[in-house]
């Protein structure tokens, strides 16, 4: 509607004959004129309905895809979660990706902290445990499965045995 008052209604309003024109150009040049503004105000509305159309696309997707990404971290953490045995996930510095709640009770019981995402796993406290680490932890980020045995620090003289998985993306 916008476009025929612009292009058509309102020349024809200025050219009638008893108004008198104002302007420097003829009434041919104006009809023209104002054609080309209706057609780029019809243009206009156009790319705004493509944009809003393709807006609307990208978010169903995202959220689509967030919905995916959500169910699958669900099962992840159920099936971490489902073990009694103590499984936490780290990067390549050493900090803490993911920690089942086994992996969370044993550190806070030796080492009084909470074992928090994106922190360190190695308490820089205690170097000796790293540094007894390192060889095995260097395996693993070479891509191969390291498995050594460790006496628990804690007195009670526990053997625990460490199997290191390398995750690759």
């Amino acid at each position: 509607l916008m476009f025929l008052i612009l292009s058509v209604g309102y020349p024809l309003h200025l050219t009638r004959g008893d108004m008198p024109l104002d302007v420097s150009l003829s009434p041919e040049q104006l009809r023209f004129a104002h054609l080309c503004a209706g057609i780029s105000f019809l243009g206009a509305w156009g790319l705004g309905a493509l944009h809003n159309a393709t807006r609307e696309a990208a978010q169903a997707t995202l959220e689509r895809t967030l919905k995916v990404l959500r169910e699958s971290e669900n099962k992840l953490v159920s099936l971490i979660e489902s073990t009694d045995d103590p499984m936490v996930s780290l990067d390549a510095e050493g900090r803490v990706l993911t920690a089942n709640s086994t992996i969370k009770r044993l550190y806070r019981e030796r080492l009084g902290k909470e074992l928090e995402p994106g922190k360190p796993f190695f308490d820089p406290e205690q170097p000796e445990l790293f540094e007894r680490w390192k060889p095995h932890l260097a395996e693993a980020l070479q891509g191969r499965r390291a498995r050594f045995e460790e006496r628990a620090q804690d007195g009670s003289g526990a053997l625990m045995v460490l199997n290191l998985n390398p995750i690759f993306r």
